[in-house]
């Protein structure tokens, strides 16, 4: 299953950073969704991380630090939405 969220991850990244992390956003209802899906991701990710530190599911150190960094660039890419008026 560790695949499939890998390549969904990437898949929302390069979506993410392809276009959307630099769009205009027509309303501010659109900039709402983006940062809802951002905060999503970010969630999933924290997720994972909090079951490892818990003991609630294996630790695998490539896994936390890859959870890590895709919280760290999801971050950096909210805050373009919450810069947006309304």
């Amino acid at each position: 299953m560790r695949p499939f969220i890998k390549a969904g991850t990437l898949f929302v990244l390069l979506a993410v950073s392809g276009g959307i992390a630099l769009a205009q956003f027509a309303k501010p209802e659109d900039a709402i969704v983006y940062r809802k899906s951002v905060m999503q991701v970010i969630k999933k990710h924290f997720g994972s991380m909090a079951a490892a530190v818990k003991g609630q599911a294996p630790f695998d150190q490539t896994a936390f630090t890859q959870d890590a960094q895709v919280v760290a660039l999801m971050a950096k890419l909210s805050w373009e939405a919450f810069l947006v008026p309304g």
